[in-house]
C-alpha cells in the first residue's frame, strides 16, 4: 500500500474535555506517522477552516528544514539496519522522535 492509500484511511477520533468545573472546552488530538503519511510534520503550520459540524487542515507553511531533518534521521538508521544485517546480528535500534 502506497503512503498516498495509507493516508487516505479514514480516523475515527473523540472529542476530548478539559477545563475545569465551568469551564469545560473540547480537545481534538491528532497524532502518529499517518500524519506524515499524509504529509504533516512537526513545525508545519496549517489553516484551520471551520464550518458547521466541520474541520478542514491544510498546509500554511512547511517546515523544510525539519523535513530534511527528519529525512536525514531516517536515512540514518536504515543503515544502521542494513550494516547489522550484514554483521549477521540486528539489534534493536531505537525510534527517534
Amino acid at each position: 500500500m502506497s503512503w498516498y492509500k495509507k493516508a487516505q484511511m479514514n480516523r475515527l477520533v473523540t472529542v476530548q474535555d478539559a477545563g475545569g468545573y465551568q469551564n469545560i472546552v473540547p480537545i481534538i488530538m491528532l497524532r502518529g506517522k499517518w500524519l506524515m503519511n499524509a504529509g504533516f510534520y512537526p513545525k508545519d503550520k496549517l489553516n484551520v477552516s471551520v464550518s458547521p459540524e466541520s474541520i478542514t487542515l491544510s498546509i500554511a507553511e512547511k517546515s523544510d528544514m525539519k523535513r530534511e531533518e527528519q529525512r536525514i534521521i531516517e536515512e540514518d538508521l536504515e543503515q544502521r539496519k542494513r550494516e547489522q544485517r550484514e554483521k549477521g546480528s540486528l539489534i534493536k535500534i531505537p525510534k527517534i522522535v
